[in-house]
This record gives C-alpha cells, structure tokens and sequence, in this order.
C-alpha cells in the first residue's frame, strides 16, 4: 500500500546466505497497471496506478525484501520510514520476519494479458517457501509516492518492501486480510500444488458470482403486486355487490311507482263516481284530473256543488230503497249518504 511521504529511501540489502539458503523462485504479480484502485487519502476515494509511474522502477523492485506475516499474528504493513533505516527491528517489532528478496522485475506495457508489474520472489525461508508452493501466500506492495488531490501519482514511485501473509489471516483491525489489488497474487502453481482448500475456495467464489442473488427491490415489488391482487379482487366484489343493490333497489322502485300509480287511478275512480258525470266529459276529465292530482282538498272544496245528490234508479225488476223523486214523506239526506271530506285523504268518510 502506498504511503504520502518523500522521506524514505530503499535501501540494498545485505545477506550473507550462503549454501544453505533456499533459492527457489516464486513467480509474482506484484502490481495492476493502468488501473485504479480504493485509495482513502483522495477525494475520489480511487487512486491511479499509471504505467508511467511504475516505469524505470524495476531495480528498485529488485532491491526491496520480502516481509512475512507469521500465522495468528495481525496482518499490516511495517513503517515505511523505519523499515527504510532498519528493516530487521522493523519486522521484529511487529513480529514479522524478512524472508527473502525479489529479482527479475518487469514492467509490462505491451503484451498478452493486462499492464502490470511481475517479478520472481526469492524465499530464503523455507516454512514459506512451502506455503508459496501450496497457494496459501497473499501479497501486498508497499511503496512511497506523491499523491495528488486528484488520485493521480507524480512520478516514479518509490517501492519500500512487499508484505506476505496467509490469505484470510486476520487484520490488526480483526478483519480478514486481503490484497487491495486483486490481481496482484503468486500465480506459479501448477494443478498438482493447488490444495484442495484453494480448489473449494475457487469454486466457491465461481458460485457466488454465478449464483442468482435475491433483488431486495423485486421482492418490495412482488409484495405490491400481490397486496394490489388481492384490493383489486375487494374491488371487485363489492362493485358487483353494489351493482345488485342498485338492481335491488330500481325493482324496488318500479314496484312502488306501480302501486302508487295504481292508488291513484283508485282515488281518481272514487272521486269520479261521487261526482256528476257531466263534469268529466271527454277532454275535460284530463283537465280535472290535473287539477286534482296538483290539490286533492283544494279540488274536492271547489266541486262540492257538483256532488252527485240522489242515488242512480234501481235496475228494472228489482225493488227501490231509499228516496225516491217526489217522495216528500222522507226526505233524502245527501250530507249522511255521502259522509264527512277527510282533506287528508280526499275522500268522504
């Protein structure tokens, strides 16, 4: 990981190995070019890894030692300055050790694959060697570089060492560890090294790209849907439950405008037989009978004097009762016959 100062150097290592050091070597992409990658120290939050800025460092590379984070130890990198000025009470105080150095280093533009910075590890430690072989090592570059605002670096940078820890160790912030660049990785393993733990980590990341993942949004959207089904079917239950009610109530309706045009006709015929006959001849029935039918009592005051006042005459053969004509003896009551007007009502009761 870089770091904002200019106070450091690198420095030439010195050691004095001798036949009993373990020299093989570990192929290593140490660097993504012309990428950017999460950096906190920009406002952008992504800093610029420029080819330019990695160009002509290659010896540097060469010169930097090999940092290793022990098992069980928190995962971090060594003080930049005080690693430069004295790299073993660095490591020590942190409790990592050096465990090599690196040769080789390439940077490659123009080429299959993306920009990027190789190199060959040289493991003097033979505990990491081994874990080198079985794909267990992770890796991060440490360098120094001036950073601008904008997330770009100016100029060379200055590489300080490389960190090596055990993938998924834990950090000193008791997260696990992992590169901030992707693909910066040991990449000489061959099928026969790979672990059977490297191979299930592998297909497990596979999966979890590959698996189909619940949309927190299609879920809110399925639940609405659902929720508007089951309104729209209330909706429509009681539309159709109002719909017979309105036919309820219009049969209703047509039943007592029936009846009440039937109570009507009934009145108009018991006034008209209380009543001479004369007064409703032809188009004139029409006439009284809207007159009647706008005042009932206010009609039936003004045609008091049009009463019928004598009974019709009995059918031939069959016995008079009651006044006749000219029978002055009994007198007929025409007031008591015909009962008192109920106004209310329009009749005579």
């Amino acid at each position: 990981m870089p770091a904002n100062t200019d106070s450091a150097s690198p420095l030439q290592p010195v050691n004095n190995e001798g036949s009993f050091s373990n020299h093989s070597l570990h192929d290593i992409t140490l660097q993504r070019l012309d990428t950017s990658l999460p950096y906190a120290g920009v406002s952008g939050g992504r800093l610029k890894y420029a080819i330019d800025n990695f160009t002509g460092t290659e010896q540097a590379w060469d010169r930097t030692l090999a940092v290793f984070v022990p098992p069980g130890v928190p995962v971090q990198h060594v003080d930049h300055v005080a690693f430069a000025r004295d790299p073993q009470s660095e490591a020590r105080r942190l409790g990592f050790r050096i465990v090599g150095h690196h040769s080789e280093t390439k940077v490659i533009g123009n080429g299959p694959g993306e920009p990027r910075a190789i190199t060959k590890a040289v493991f003097t430690d033979q505990e990491v060697d081994r874990y080198a072989s079985e794909g267990k090592l992770s890796l991060s570059t440490g360098f120094d570089a001036t950073i601008s605002p904008d997330g770009s670096m100016s100029g060379p940078v200055i590489p300080n060492h490389v960190l090596y820890f055990l993938r998924n160790e834990n950090t000193a912030f008791g997260t696990p560890a992992t590169a901030n660049d992707g693909g910066a990785m040991v990449n000489n393993l061959s099928e026969e090294t790979m672990t059977d733990e490297k191979v299930e980590g592998m297909f497990s990341k596979i999966l979890e790209h590959v698996t189909p993942k619940e949309n927190p949004l299609k879920v809110t959207v399925d639940n609405l849907t659902s929720e508007i089904t089951k309104r729209d079917a209330q909706i429509a239950a009681l539309t159709q439950e109002n719909a017979a009610l309105k036919e309820s109530k219009t049969a209703l309706d047509n039943l007592m405008a029936e009846r009440e045009t039937a109570a009507k006709e009934a009145r108009w015929t018991e006034v008209k037989n209380l009543h001479q006959p004369g007064l409703f001849h032809k188009e004139k029935e029409a006439v009284e009978r809207a007159a009647f039918e706008k005042d009932n009592a206010g009609w039936l005051m003004a045609h008091i004097g049009n009463l019928q006042t004598v009974k019709p005459a009995p059918a031939r053969g069959a016995e008079a009762v009651g006044n006749l004509a000219g029978d002055e003896e009994k007198p007929f009551d025409t007031g008591a016959a015909r009962g008192k007007l109920n106004v209310d009502t329009g009749r005579f009761e």
